[in-house]
């Protein structure tokens, strides 16, 4: 299945099996997007945040997918997927999109549904099930194109810390150096 949230500006995918429960968030459609492009002889950029998991980062560079890591929100993105004639942007949350040279047509002769405007989730799940049509592929093919790592969030109190100063993009401290 697929959901959308409020405003219909982020989609995640999902699926159900022997009661578990697997989302397919923006780093899933990010890869995915970019399989099928590579499929299709189109060279992709993958642009996305610090927060993509580094499973997916690295399924990407193995696939000889360049990749561009820019600091968290869309702007970001969006300003660096500027750069590129083939690009598929998304944040893990689900927001994102792809902006491309020139139309794609599909196997069954129809023309691949996407809106390279921001924001539009409901463009997204249509392009999704598209590619995931043209690729003969099923959502839980897609889910084990990687297996993602592990994340944890957890609180530390501020007073427990250390002064940080993290680099532009905000993936790495910089200050203090141990």
């Amino acid at each position: 299945g697929c959901s959308l949230d409020g405003d219909a500006d982020r989609s995640i995918f999902w699926v159900k099996k022997n009661n578990k429960l697997s989302i397919l968030d923006g780093d899933h459609q990010l890869v995915l997007w970019c399989v099928f492009l590579k499929k299709k002889n189109i060279n992709p950029v993958a642009v996305t945040t610090s927060y993509c998991n580094g499973s997916a980062i690295k399924f990407l560079k193995d696939n000889n997918i360049d990749i561009k890591i820019t600091g968290t929100g869309m702007k970001n993105l969006i300003n660096e997927a500027k750069k590129y004639k083939n690009v598929v942007y998304y944040e893990n949350n689900g927001h994102g999109s792809a902006s491309l040279e020139k139309d794609i047509i599909l196997n069954n002769g129809n023309k691949l549904i996407y809106n390279n405007t921001i924001g539009d989730g409901i463009y997204n799940v249509f392009s999704i099930f598209q590619i995931l049509e043209e690729m003969d592929m099923d959502i839980e093919e897609w889910y084990r194109l990687y297996k993602k790592i592990p994340n944890y969030q957890f609180k530390i109190s501020s007073e427990k810390l250390p002064e940080l100063q993290m680099n532009k993009i905000g993936n790495r401290v910089i200050k203090p150096l141990y």
